[in-house]
């Protein structure tokens, strides 16, 4: 699938998913299995020379904070991959993932040494549209009470 670049004129919707079958990235066996595909990534791209792309950071002003996550996202494309070949080697006992949820620890500390940062948040990406059970535009009070601006609401 790969990872798109963010739109130019942005919307606020919600979202009722069924994760289905779920790359939970909170979750050991998830990590695990992105572990292991980044060291298969690796090989493969050495054997063949190619290069490895990089996370980046967003700003120079907060070198730490890799939120272009190239490499990641590579690697959760190359996991996926796996996933596929398995399935078709193996009548579909490996079933690919429908979705994937991961945490995403960004931004400043909350607090000197904090583990928390002030834009942490979980995403999921949805692989399988049929697991989206339905799409709704978000209300302008629910968009005053999180202090959007208004502006985003008029685009929808």
């Amino acid at each position: 699938m790969g990872c798109a670049r963010r739109s130019n004129s942005p919307c606020v919707v919600g979202v009722v998913v069924d994760p289905g079958n779920c790359l939970d990235l909170t979750k050991q066996s998830g990590i695990a299995a992105v572990q292991r595909a980044y060291s298969s990534y690796i090989s493969l791209q050495t054997k063949f020379g190619k290069p490895v792309p990089q996370n980046l950071a967003g700003r120079a002003s907060e070198p730490s904070d890799f939120v272009r996550r190239f490499l990641d996202c590579a690697v959760i494309d190359h996991l996926h991959d796996l996933y596929a070949i398995a399935s078709m080697q193996n009548q579909g006992i490996a079933k690919s993932f429908d979705t994937v949820r991961a945490l995403f620890p960004e931004g400043k500390e909350l607090f000197e040494r904090s583990g928390f940062k002030d834009k942490t948040h979980i995403q999921i990406a949805v692989r399988n549209q049929k697991q989206i059970l339905g799409v709704f535009r978000v209300p302008a009070w629910q968009l005053d009470e999180l202090g959007l601006p208004l502006d985003i609401y008029s685009k929808l």
